[in-house]
């Protein structure tokens, strides 16, 4: 898959002193219809994936919260701003999120316009998803996806409440509402929105256990 010009153009533009950049933006755009195209693909992004998790100055702990960024970014369904990944990744501080991201800028973006978080290359996740492409940094879909089921399910048991958008009659229609829109922005904050929109999504991809019946049964 080629990259857009407004990809090419964003990479280069963040490229400045940093060779990695470069080297991302010269493989994406030159590899795609090279025989070595996967090859030179992996290689890069196990560069860039090692760079980032073996700094020499990096806390135990701190390459672990590089980790869950990447993944909780990685499995995500949609976009999802800086809290909610703190949120999902059970992470207790947005900074770390924050320091995550600087380590990992060659393959998650931060949009300037919205501020959510995604892989900066549909690329990217077809290697992590690979484990022939991307040991030892695989990510494994199963094991993940029970963390972000628990965590949403989670938001879910914390933050949902009857009547949630203080509506005075359950029996005027959705369109008659007054003020529909901010009576929805305003208690359901976007991590509660991404937590009821794809739990179940996780849900199906997490094997079974009875933590995840649990928590289940009292959401429900």
């Amino acid at each position: 898959m080629l990259p857009t010009p407004s990809q090419i153009g964003q990479l280069a533009q963040r490229s400045g002193s940093l060779f990695i950049y470069a080297a991302t933006l010269s493989v994406l755009s030159l590899t795609a219809e090279s025989t070595k195209k996967h090859a030179e693909i992996d290689v890069l992004y196990t560069a860039i994936l090692r760079s980032a998790l073996e700094e020499a100055q990096m806390e135990e702990h701190e390459a672990e919260d590089v980790k869950l960024v990447l993944r909780t970014v990685l499995f995500a369904q949609e976009p999802i701003s800086v809290e909610t990944i703190a949120v999902l990744a059970g992470l207790d501080s947005p900074q770390r999120v924050y320091f995550a991201l600087q380590l990992l800028r060659s393959v998650l973006h931060q949009s300037e316009d919205t501020k959510l978080v995604s892989t900066l290359h549909a690329s990217f996740p077809d290697v992590m998803l690979s484990s022939d492409r991307s040991e030892p940094f695989f990510c494994y879909i199963v094991n993940h996806s029970k963390r972000l089921a628990e965590r949403c399910l989670a938001v879910m048991k914390d933050q949902l409440e009857f009547n949630i958008c203080k509506l005075e009659s359950s029996f005027v229609p959705d369109d008659k509402v007054e003020d529909r829109g901010g009576r929805i922005k305003q208690p359901i904050s976007p991590t509660l929105a991404y937590a009821f929109r794809y739990w179940v999504n996780h849900l199906t991809l997490a094997p079974r256990s009875d933590a995840l019946l649990k928590w289940t049964r009292a959401v429900m």
